[in-house]
């Protein structure tokens, strides 16, 4: 009534003032007291709107609270609504304590509604170490690995390492580890030794050399698929390879020329050592440290035989059987002897030797170090 009566008594004013800058003045004066005189009365309404509304909320509302162990139904009005308004404080009616590492579907500070479901997990700290990066994580303690890495939005490839089953309870491990796998393909150059052939002359002198070409090494295209953990290679596997320049052999001649002065070979008279086949390789010596001894003090060979210096021969026997007689002679012309192969011995076998001389002196064994011998098998 009040506000009707103030717009009259403008109103009033203005048709009496035969000023039209005083009448616009007025105009301008009444709109505002009239704008503002409305807003009051919308804040009114609505206040009175909110108390009304709130009133009715307090009459009654029915709050649900669980955790892993328990479920609490509270009903809260008067007095109890007016005290306890926050999810915070339904935790606390309902005698849970939540602790710092637990987590609950709603914020704390959240205003309680009718209805409303409030939800408590308890949570476990991890570590996830993906590649070189690590992070600590919390989350509820009742989820397993994959549903942990899918929420850390972490994502796996088949190839991929991992330190624990997908299907396992984070919280039965403190630490995942990710070890990614990835693999690539290379193409690079390298080179490709040159090799050494050697032939006889007997123009030179017998153990000397005379190098006639010079080798040179050339160079290969690889292609390569390589795997790698962690960015570093763990495997490779060629794929293909050319040839894009040739390697040049190293040509050696080895001077055969005997001395007219020095001892005569050995002569093979009898038919039934002729030769059978001719073997290149490295040649040891060894002595009585290198035999088989028995109680007693008694050396033997493998086959049963004492070893003699000028007769007894260690051999790779799926080369040169037992009992057969060899010619060894060394290239530089240092040893030359028929000797029975009666022995045998772990260097034979293995290949870094193809025969070992039996001697008596080990400094004789020192002298003859390793050399290269040609090796005839008699028949």
């Amino acid at each position: 009534m009040n506000f009707i009566k103030l717009l009259e008594s403008i109103k009033f004013k203005i048709e009496r003032s035969s000023n039209i800058k005083e009448i616009k003045r007025k105009l301008v004066i009444s709109g505002i007291l009239s704008a503002f005189i409305v807003s009051a009365f919308l804040v009114s309404a609505l206040t009175d709107l909110h108390s009304k509304s709130f009133e009715n909320i307090n009459e009654s509302i029915n709050i649900k609270v669980c955790d892993e162990s328990k479920i609490s139904n509270l009903n809260l009005s008067g007095e109890d609504l007016k005290n306890n308004r926050t999810v915070l404080d339904a935790i606390k009616l309902s005698d849970i304590e939540f602790k710092n590492y637990y987590i609950c579907n709603h914020r704390l500070d959240e205003h309680l509604h009718d209805n409303m479901n409030i939800l408590i997990k308890k949570t476990v700290e991890f570590r996830v170490q993906d590649s070189d990066k690590y992070s600590i994580c919390i989350m509820p303690n009742n989820i397993n690995v994959s549903q942990a890495l899918e929420l850390l939005e972490i994502e796996l490839s088949e190839h991929d390492i991992i330190n624990c089953e997908l299907t396992d309870n984070v919280s039965d491990h403190n630490n995942i580890v990710i070890n990614r796998v990835t693999f690539d393909e290379l193409t690079y150059c390298e080179p490709v030794k040159y090799t050494t052939v050697t032939r006889k002359d007997y123009t030179l002198d017998y153990g000397s050399e005379k190098i006639i070409s010079e080798g040179a090494s050339g160079e290969r295209e690889v292609s390569v698929k390589r795997k790698l953990i962690d960015g570093e290679v763990v495997s490779t596997e060629e794929l293909s390879s050319k040839i894009l320049t040739p390697a040049k052999e190293r040509i050696v001649l080895i001077g055969a020329k005997r001395d007219v002065n020095r001892k005569s070979e050995p002569k093979i008279t009898s038919p039934d050592q002729q030769v059978k086949k001719i073997l290149t390789g490295k040649a040891t010596a060894y002595s009585k440290s290198g035999c088989v001894m028995r109680p007693g003090g008694k050396i033997i060979t493998s086959t049963g035989t004492v070893p003699i210096e000028g007769v007894t021969a260690a051999v790779d026997p799926s080369q040169i059987p037992y009992g057969s007689k060899i010619r060894v002679r060394t290239i530089d012309g240092y040893y030359d002897k028929v000797l029975t192969a009666q022995d045998t011995g772990a260097a034979m076998r293995s290949g870094r030797a193809m025969i070992d001389i039996y001697m008596d002196s080990e400094q004789d064994c020192r002298n003859f170090g390793v050399r290269t011998v040609e090796v005839s098998v008699l028949g």
